[in-house]
């Protein structure tokens, strides 16, 4: 048991044992022992997972018309000025981005960063 090394499902598993290998049992030693693996418990398989249904994107007409916005930071190395977070702004018409510094992530400065932009 390595905790780099894994297996494909018992299926694959059990292929690949049987390609050199054989005991009274395999079939059952290798579906308890992919059963009981760490990894496979903690994420579960793929298909296990409902996938989210998609929605299609209304057609913007005019940029800046939506935008989509979220804070980087705080950033490990600060400006002279202090800044420490980044405001970054894309308008989903023209995907153009838009970056600011800022010091604080206090509303009144994030507030005043989009009035900047706007």
């Amino acid at each position: 048991d390595i905790p780099l090394a894994g297996h494909q499902g018992i299926r694959r598993t059990r292929q690949r044992l049987l390609q050199n290998f054989y005991w009274p049992g395999v079939f059952t030693t290798v579906h308890q022992y992919c059963r009981s693996c760490d990894p496979c418990q903690r994420v579960g398989k793929a298909r296990d997972k409902q996938k989210a249904a998609l929605r299609p994107l209304p057609i913007i007409e005019e940029p800046f018309q939506k935008v989509a916005m979220d804070i980087v930071g705080p950033l490990s190395k600060t400006t002279r000025s202090g800044k420490k977070y980044i405001l970054v702004v894309v308008d989903f018409a023209t995907r153009y981005p838009e970056a600011v510094p800022l010091s604080s992530i206090e509303a009144d400065t994030v507030a005043d960063a989009l009035l900047t932009i706007f």
